[in-house]
């Protein structure tokens, strides 16, 4: 090839490399969109919903409310936008266990162990997903729907455990309702600045529900569920 043409060749690819790694019109749109998100979570998460106007978060943001307009129309599509990130984290959690779980516990400790990392990472995101009734009618109809088959996959997961001998009998809607209304939580009191990080708060959720699952024996079961004997009046 000539010196010419391999010149030609070698500013061509350079030239695709660097085009390669500067974002996109539309990559640099989603990643100020989700800057908006997570902003718009944080606030409602601290103040509440109906507390936080779009001034709040366009302040926050240091930008105009006109530039607001660009990524969302109101403050119920950003509500909905924070809900749908946190339901697609869940389901990015629920995959990651289903291709790297042998057995039902590891399925659910594994879930748990990715969810509350990518949770601590995205606080300010998933910050709202607890005010469920703010939603918009059909925003709540969508939500529930995805929440509900969320809630089937973890319940199967826990059957699935009791069904290989690895969780001991046990009421998979309860268990699966403990364990997601702890980790719903951990945007609130949290704190990335704090003495641990997302992936050792990770770690300490799967210890602990581990050790919950695990030490579930039968007559412990039944013990609990035993109606308590009147306590004995003393004089």
């Amino acid at each position: 090839m000539p010196q010419a043409q391999r010149g030609k060749v070698e500013e061509a690819g350079m030239t695709g490399r660097w085009r390669s790694a500067v974002p996109s019109r539309e990559e640099q749109h989603a990643l100020k969109r989700r800057a908006v998100v997570k902003e718009a979570g944080r606030a409602f998460g601290r103040f509440g919903f109906h507390n936080t106007s779009l001034d709040d978060v366009a302040r926050a943001l240091h930008i105009s409310k006109p530039t607001f307009y660009r990524y969302f129309e109101n403050k119920q599509a950003l509500l909905f936008e924070c809900h749908t990130l946190a339901l697609d984290l869940g389901e990015e959690s629920v995959a990651f266990a289903q291709r790297n779980g042998a057995t039902g516990l590891d399925k659910v400790l594994l879930m748990i162990r990715h969810y509350v990392a990518v949770y601590a990472r995205e606080l300010g995101a998933v910050g709202i997903v607890t005010d469920f009734h703010s939603l918009a009618p059909e925003h709540r109809r969508i939500v529930q729907k995805r929440r509900d088959r969320f809630d089937r996959i973890l319940r199967g997961f826990v059957s699935e455990g009791i069904a290989d001998g690895s969780i001991p009998p046990c009421d998979p809607r309860m268990v699966v309702s403990c364990f997601m209304g702890a980790i719903n939580w951990v945007p609130v009191w949290f704190s990335s600045a704090g003495p641990r990080s997302g992936e050792e708060l990770a770690e300490a959720f799967a210890r602990i529900f581990a050790t919950g699952l695990q030490s579930a024996t039968a007559d412990a079961g039944k013990a609990l569920s035993m109606k308590l004997s009147p306590s004995p009046v003393t004089s």
